[in-house]
């Protein structure tokens, strides 16, 4: 079941298609009390819309092998080669343990290389020719994704969501 959201002075109310109202706790400026139900949870949410929109771009992606994470740290690479480790972890807002974790497989299949960084305790990735080749290869079918989404979306949707997420990043 879809909802809508309606800000109606400081309460949230839920309006779902069936047109039973529901709604949800607030106190203060809007804050979810906690007893807000796991399925209000902001968090949640965009997690859930993730997992969702990431199945779309890897359902794309799949006759690359590449999964659309694998994917944003390949064209990041592409854009960027010879980055330190650190300042790609910080550009795809990833932790630098879990990048590192994610940056085996690539290297494993010679799509990056590992290499020295600026200073002794630092560590560069860069692309490889067979990488650069497979980044070549897939970022027409992610275009084709990103396209379609934006289409079935609307643009001024598109448009709204992206300011939003940019706010959402600020968000600290």
């Amino acid at each position: 079941m879809s909802c809508v959201y309606t800000r109606v002075s400081t309460r949230l109310r839920v309006r779902t298609q069936d047109t039973e109202m529901k709604k949800l706790h607030t106190s203060g400026e809007g804050v979810a009390e906690k007893s807000a139900p796991v399925s209000q949870c902001s968090c949640n949410r965009l997690r859930r819309t993730a997992r969702h929109i990431s199945r779309r771009y890897d359902s794309a992606l799949k006759e690359t092998g590449l999964k659309i994470s694998q994917y944003s740290i390949l064209a990041n690479v592409a854009r960027s080669s010879g980055m330190s480790i650190t300042d790609l972890a910080n550009k795809i807002v990833l932790d630098r343990t879990t990048l590192t974790r994610n940056l085996k497989p690539l290297e494993k299949s010679g799509y990056i290389s590992i290499v020295a960084g600026a200073d002794a305790r630092s560590r560069a990735v860069e692309i490889t020719a067979s990488g650069q080749a497979l980044y070549e290869r897939a970022r027409p079918l992610w275009r084709d994704a990103e396209v379609a989404f934006r289409e079935e979306l609307g643009a001024i949707e598109a448009n709204s969501l992206y300011e939003l997420l940019d706010k959402v990043l600020a968000v600290r």
